[in-house]
């Protein structure tokens, strides 16, 4: 498996990595050890350099590029990933998002690339962390299984084909609920239907699912599950550059201004003892300045670019962020209805916004759907209206429900 963009330098071996609950804080030089486990960075006496974020704000998933040529797949890679509307969360990567060679034809190859998502918490954006991977790639995955296990409350989900992890996913609840292994099943059928995945041959999970959901996992993928221990993470032989935009550019800030002042103290030192030198030191400083205004001047465009970027990004939510998937908030909305007694005639969403319009029996039977649309959690990020039920001549009840996004800007 050859990986693409990996960063060369050394790697830290002080890792943040996201446990089954909280964080944990894990030295990885010789014998993995784990040090501690937090549930807010601010616990931790010092923070590492290096964080492993959780899948759920990585997209990873299989493409294949038609060449076997191995230089002209980052630019056909571009182009996939352009037809799929995310080549602008491409961009935060440098030229090219990094990405891993999995298998290889005659006249097409099969990578896998993963992009960083712009929906980071803010806490992820400090200053402290220099190192950005992705946790998935800290862990030996069991070939040819489908491997889940539970990320800080959240369940998650890889396909691994032969020994390589060719696609992962986050999903919105913390148990595995019907709806949740009916995407991994649905998942699976897209990945085989592109050939993506081969043969897989087991079902491991590295937390327990409750006797229901194994019973509903072996039922839906046909393979029995396996309660393993999860493995102690290591460091990946190579490492993917997944650090965020703006600390991009605030590290290579940092870098010029260290250098100036390296530079600064140099001419300061040497030629500091005679005025003309102190005239030639500061004419140097000043040209120094200046170019570094310039090159201000020209990452600002790219800044502008980034901050659009992050407006496109919520624009795509609906279609890439499984939480806001519009099939996926349909088929959670008809499981909480009663199905004698109230039906939807409309479901509609448009970007932020989310609209159900349907009958009920009666205003009571309206008003618990309600209700238990509200308290259910793939719905607890969103901000309702609800209107009261208008009774019909037939004495049905019509309700109405709006919905937005409560993490959507403001329009």
């Amino acid at each position: 498996m050859k990986p693409s963009s990996k960063i060369s330098s050394r790697a830290p071996n002080v890792f943040l990595i996201p446990g089954e609950t909280e964080w944990e804080l894990w030295n990885l030089r010789g014998r993995p050890e784990k040090q501690q486990s937090v549930s807010a960075f601010e616990q931790l006496k010092k923070k590492p350099q290096a964080i492993a974020l959780p899948v759920a704000h990585i997209q990873t998933f299989p493409l294949w590029i038609g060449t076997s040529e191995q230089t002209l797949i980052p630019e056909m890679l571009l182009l996939q990933l352009e037809k799929r509307g995310l080549t602008k969360l491409s961009d935060i990567h440098s030229n090219h998002p990094p990405y891993l060679t999995v298998n290889r034809e005659p006249t097409r190859t099969l990578v896998v690339p993963s992009l960083l998502t712009n929906q980071l918490p803010d806490g992820y954006r400090d200053s402290t962390f220099r190192y950005f991977d992705s946790s998935h790639r800290f862990f030996p995955f069991p070939p040819q299984s489908i491997t889940l296990w539970k990320e800080l409350n959240r369940w998650c989900f890889a396909f691994v084909r032969e020994s390589q992890v060719v696609y992962t996913q986050s999903l919105s609840t913390h148990d595995l609920t019907p709806s949740a292994i009916q995407t991994i099943a649905n998942t699976w059928l897209q990945l085989e239907a592109e050939n993506a995945v081969g043969t897989l041959l087991h079902l491991i999970c590295w937390s327990a699912p409750s006797a229901e959901a194994a019973l509903l996992l072996e039922r839906q993928l046909s393979l029995h599950p396996q309660i393993q221990a999860k493995p102690s993470p290591l460091v990946p032989k190579s490492h993917f550059s997944l650090t965020p935009s703006e600390m991009q550019i605030k590290q290579q800030a940092r870098k010029k201004k260290k250098r100036l002042l390296i530079l600064s103290l140099i001419f300061t030192i040497g030629y500091g003892s005679t005025l003309g030198t102190t005239a030639w030191e500061f004419f140097k400083k000043q040209k120094q300045l200046d170019q570094l205004e310039a090159e201000v001047a020209v990452l600002r465009p790219i800044y502008q670019q980034i901050r659009k970027t992050s407006f496109d990004w919520e624009a795509l939510q609906p279609v890439l962020n499984p939480d806001r998937y519009p099939l996926e908030l349909l088929m959670q909305s008809v499981s909480l209805l009663s199905k004698d007694n109230a039906r939807l005639t409309l479901f509609s969403q448009n970007k932020n916004t989310l609209i159900l319009q349907g009958e009920a029996k009666s205003a009571e039977v309206a008003l618990k759907f309600t209700n238990d649309l509200k308290n259910h959690p793939p719905f607890k990020t969103f901000k309702w209206e609800t209107p009261p039920p208008k009774l019909l001549p037939n004495q049905t009840a019509q309700f109405r429900i709006e919905a937005t996004y409560s993490y959507a800007p403001a329009q």
